[in-house]
C-alpha cells in the first residue's frame, strides 16, 4: 500500500523515500508563524524568509505592558529583517491569514503557536500548534520532529441527522 497525504509530505520533507506509521523523522520546516511576541533571547534564525510574524490576540495593546511588547515584535522584525510581517492595521488572525496570503500551501509544513493552526490542513498543508519550547527550537533550526501516526479509516454511511455538520 502506498503512502498517504501526510506521509507524503514527511517523507519529502526529511528527505526520506518513504515513511510508515511509528516513524520518528527530523524535517524542515517550511513556514513558522509567530504573532503578539518577539524573543529577545534570539541570537540567529535559522530562514528569517519562512517566517511570518504578526499581530493578533493582542490588537489593540489593552495595556502598557502589551504596547511595550508591540514594540519589541516591531524591534525585533527590524533586527532580523523579516520581509513576512504583519504589523497592526495590516494584521489578522493568524490561521486565516496564513490561508488568505498564500503561507498555507498543499505539500508544505507550516507551524504555529495557535490551536487552529491545524485548520490550514484544509489546504492539504501538514499544519500543526507547537508549544512555546519548540517554536523556539524551530525558529532557531528550522526543523521539528514528527511521530509518523496511524491512519485511520472512518466510514459514515446514511444521512447525517438535521443540524449535525462536520468539524
Amino acid at each position: 500500500m502506498g503512502m498517504n497525504a501526510i506521509e507524503k509530505i514527511l517523507a519529502n520533507h526529511s528527505q526520506q523515500k518513504a515513511v510508515a506509521p511509528g516513524d520518528v523523522v527530523m524535517v524542515d520546516v517550511d513556514v513558522t508563524v509567530q504573532f503578539d511576541h518577539a524573543r529577545p533571547d534570539v541570537l540567529r534564525i535559522a530562514n528569517p524568509d519562512k517566517l511570518v510574524l504578526l499581530h493578533d490576540h493582542v490588537v489593540p495593546a489593552p495595556t502598557v505592558q502589551a504596547a511595550n511588547n508591540a514594540k519589541r515584535v516591531r524591534d525585533f522584525v527590524e533586527r532580523f529583517g523579516i520581509k513576512n510581517y504583519f504589523p497592526v492595521g495590516k494584521h489578522g488572525i493568524s490561521h486565516v491569514l496564513v490561508a488568505a496570503e498564500g503561507y498555507a500551501l498543499p505539500g508544505q509544513i507550516l507551524v504555529n503557536a495557535d490551536s487552529h493552526t491545524c485548520s490550514s490542513g484544509a489546504l492539504n498543508c501538514l499544519a500543526r500548534g507547537m508549544g512555546p519550547s519548540e517554536m523556539l527550537y524551530i525558529l532557531c533550526k528550522g526543523q521539528t520532529w514528527y511521530l509518523v501516526g496511524a491512519t485511520t479509516k472512518i466510514v459514515l454511511e446514511g444521512e447525517l441527522p438535521e443540524r449535525v455538520y462536520p468539524r
